[in-house]
């Protein structure tokens, strides 16, 4: 018996059959990536805000005087330590490059922007694949993979006085190049109690 072959609109059927399905998988790539970088930049922010708040927080507990200029004095000398930064205030300092306030990184670096406990936080990939993130290396320097804008201020844990305990919090803002009104913000918290109180 003869095997039948296939006439041309079979074969055009089954070739729209193929290209929608190859259209319908290409289309998810973008969103793919769009999420893989919305994750990227959900864990930069955490790392950012981990650092700051154990930095402050080893700032504020390493002496009574640094506890009293942080924390005390700014709540009555009308320096406000427990109030969020303005949104005028937290615009990204571009102009802002090396190590940072909160010493040198090999990971990125954090700069103090200005008195009102503004900092702009820089991280690099990992080029060289040595657990390290390698700052710019190329000339011109490369743009960095995440820049963020972080508020960091106090509240009053309860009703516990300041001179004994504050939450120091964090909102993370990005992308720092963004208006802020327009970027991502997380915020984040950790309360720390005056041991030489």
């Amino acid at each position: 018996m003869k095997r039948s072959q296939f006439n041309m609109i079979e074969v055009m059927l089954a070739l729209g059959v193929v290209a929608i399905g190859v259209v319908s998988v290409l289309a998810l790539i973008p969103v793919g990536l769009s999420s893989t970088r919305d994750a990227m930049a959900e864990t930069y922010a955490a790392n950012a805000a981990e650092q700051l708040l154990h930095s402050v927080r080893f700032t504020i507990e390493q002496n009574s005087a640094n506890w009293t200029a942080w924390v005390i004095t700014p709540n009555g000398a009308g320096v406000s330590w427990d109030t969020k930064p303005a949104p005028a205030d937290l615009v990204l300092d571009t102009g802002l490059t090396g190590a940072g306030a909160f010493g040198g990184s090999t990971r990125g670096a954090v700069h103090e922007q200005d008195e009102h406990h503004v900092y702009k936080v820089v991280a690099y990939r990992d080029a060289n694949n040595n657990g390290e993130f390698d700052g710019p290396t190329a000339t011109p320097a490369e743009p960095p993979d995440f820049q963020c804008v972080a508020a960091v201020w106090g509240e009053q844990v309860a009703t516990v006085a300041w001179t004994i305990a504050t939450r120091i919090n964090v909102e993370v803002s990005w992308p720092g190049e963004l208006p802020y009104s327009s970027r991502y913000k997380r915020v984040y918290s950790l309360e720390v109690f005056n041991a030489k109180n």
